[in-house]
């Protein structure tokens, strides 16, 4: 037998002695060997599920093993809860509205879901991917289910039913209504918190429950900036002030302001925010005031002086009264203006009076009458005859002017003394009057009265008094001094008067002698030292009237008539100078007058031999 004996390699000849870098070898070997294993364990396991789920994976409990992505969304969409078809039920305040969950589009995080299961065994290192396989293999993974939900539009949902839910507070308001107030009620407004709804509703989407959901938030009261109360107290103060009639008494007269009237002064305007003033206007006060203390107001009564037969007694004065509109007007305005602050409302206001004593005293009058005197007269003779009613049209007005007073400053105005018509006069009838150039004998009612006004106008003047209205006549009459006469007449549209100025201290009186063809005037007072003269009468441009005779057949033959009288024209200027005491001049005026041409017609009755009637002869 042959036996063969080889020779081992040296690396497996069994080592005389312990190798640690034999053992060092050996785990490096196996370690290799494992991982060269686990490797291509690995490779294989992954390329066996490639793009699928491994077994094991689970999403909300649903298994995904073996499912490719498309499959396993399929599966998840089949079998987890819809969570975009309920919807939020709001209650904003009293305002309720649904948000349906597909509006805000929630919905499962299917990417997110299904990246984090097809990552499991799939994704970082080998080592990474081996523990992942192991331990899906030996216990599984559930992966927890992810949502989301369109946030932006939940805000602008939450927000917009919020803006209906807003109620604007509505201040209350004051209106005029007619002559008075109406308040207009105040009305609390309303708002949510929206932060609160929204926290709210974030809890309730952010569930993985398809069930609906309802959230709510209560109102929020907004106060209006101004209350009723605030409106109604500012409007009982006004209507404090026109609630009741104020009298106003004082100097004889009670007027009262009317309630009306009142709230016509009164307006409340707007100070602040729920704050009004009581305005009350001063300017109708003071007219008001003033209407009233017109009506009060007395002019003062000077003493003066009457005849008594012959003799000058006294006639007492008498105290005047005067309102003082501006203290009245305070007192008037203080006294409602009192009623809005609450204080009673006074019945009455008192007016501010003054007594205003005469210039010229009772006393003064009593002292002075022994001293009284005449100062002036003057007489004019007339003929009594149709053309001043014989006479009637002469004494009667001047026996109406006896007695008559021009205080100191007053004015004797002649149709302000006479009745409005002079027919009412006892004895004035029709009488003569100048029209056009010519007389008419029985023209006009009154008529010749103007002998009465020249002889008053003579002796104003000659009593040194403020002459005013004056005018000449048409034509020139002899009875008349030149220059210085004195027409009066009167129509429904037109007068012309006669006025004079008593611009001396004392009272003057004027006193009335009526005689048979003759009428005088005489002004009595104190004595005051004036002196009057009067110039020459300057005449110029004279002009010689003419004097005709006209046939008639009115008349019998060789009877006449007078039917004008010649009158020469001219004009005329006398100039009066009064001084007073000390010699001063006072007055000056030049009175001027233009006298009319007048041609004499003397009236014949034709006989056989005579011109046509009508004809005019100059004598």
């Amino acid at each position: 037998m042959t036996t063969r004996v080889e020779q081992l390699p040296a690396f497996l000849t069994p080592a005389r002695h312990f190798s640690w870098r034999g053992l060092i070898l050996s785990f490096v070997l196996t370690l290799l060997a494992v991982i060269v294993f686990a490797g291509a364990f690995v490779f294989g396991y992954a390329a066996v599920h490639a793009g699928k789920a491994l077994p094991g994976v689970h999403v909300g409990g649903i298994s995904l093993a073996g499912l490719d992505r498309a499959s396993a969304e399929a599966a998840l969409r089949e079998r987890l809860p819809q969570l975009h078809s309920g919807h939020l039920t709001v209650q904003f305040a009293d305002v309720q509205q649904r948000i349906t969950y597909a509006s805000i589009d929630r919905d499962y995080d299917m990417a997110a879901m299904l990246d984090q299961a097809f990552a499991v065994g799939h994704a970082g290192s080998l080592l990474d991917q081996v523990q992942d396989q192991v331990a899906v293999l030996l216990n599984g993974i559930d992966i927890t289910p992810q949502m989301r939900w369109n946030e932006t539009a939940l805000e602008e949902r939450l927000g917009a039913i919020a803006a209906s839910a807003y109620r604007e507070p509505q201040d209350a308001v004051i209106q005029r209504s007619g002559a008075g107030w109406t308040v207009i009620p105040a009305a609390d407004g309303q708002t949510v918190d929206l932060h609160a709804g929204l926290s709210q509703a974030v809890v309730a989407v952010d569930s993985l429950s398809a069930a609906d959901s309802v959230i709510r938030v209560p109102a929020t009261v907004l106060s209006p900036a101004v209350s009723t109360a605030q409106a109604q107290a500012a409007v009982d103060r006004a209507e404090s002030i026109v609630a009741a009639d104020l009298a106003v008494v004082g100097g004889g007269t009670r007027e009262a302001i009317s309630a009306d009237m009142l709230r016509g002064w009164v307006r409340l305007d707007e100070a602040g925010v729920g704050e009004w003033s009581v305005v009350l206007e001063r300017d109708p006060v003071a007219q008001w005031v003033a209407s009233v203390a017109a009506a009060t107001n007395q002019e003062p009564v000077d003493a003066s002086f009457k005849f008594k037969g012959d003799e000058v007694t006294a006639v007492p004065g008498k105290n005047g009264q005067q309102v003082d509109v501006e203290a009245t007007t305070d007192a008037v305005y203080a006294s409602l203006l009192s009623r809005a602050e609450g204080g009673p409302p006074a019945p009455t206001v008192n007016m501010a009076i003054t007594v205003v004593e005469p210039e010229f005293t009772t006393e003064e009058a009593e002292a002075a009458a022994p001293r009284v005197e005449m100062i002036s007269s003057w007489s004019t003779n007339y003929t009594i005859y149709e053309g001043n009613n014989f006479g009637g049209n002469i004494t009667a007005p001047a026996k109406h002017l006896d007695g008559t007073v021009i205080e100191p400053g007053g004015t004797f105005d002649f149709w302000g003394l006479m009745p409005s018509s002079l027919a009412e006069l006892e004895g004035v009838g029709p009488g003569g009057i100048i029209r056009g150039g010519r007389t008419l004998l029985t023209g006009a009612i009154g008529g010749g009265v103007c002998s009465v006004s020249t002889t008053v106008f003579n002796a104003a003047a000659r009593a040194g008094l403020e002459l005013g209205d004056r005018r000449n006549h048409s034509y020139y009459i002899e009875r008349y001094p030149v220059g210085l006469d004195a027409t009066v007449w009167r129509t429904k549209s037109a007068q012309q008067n006669l006025t004079f100025v008593n611009d001396t201290q004392y009272p003057v009186i004027l006193r009335t002698i009526n005689q048979r063809g003759k009428v005088t005037f005489e002004i009595w007072s104190l004595p005051n030292g004036r002196t009057v003269e009067f110039s020459k009468p300057r005449v110029e441009n004279q002009e010689r009237a003419k004097d005709y005779i006209e046939y008639t057949d009115e008349l019998a033959a060789g009877q006449t008539k007078r039917l004008e009288y010649p009158r020469n024209g001219f004009e005329s200027w006398v100039t009066r100078t009064v001084r007073d005491a000390s010699g001063k001049v006072i007055h000056r005026d030049t009175f001027y007058s233009k006298y009319r041409t007048i041609s004499g017609i003397l009236l014949v009755g034709r006989g056989p031999t005579d011109p046509v009637a009508g004809t005019r002869v100059q004598r």
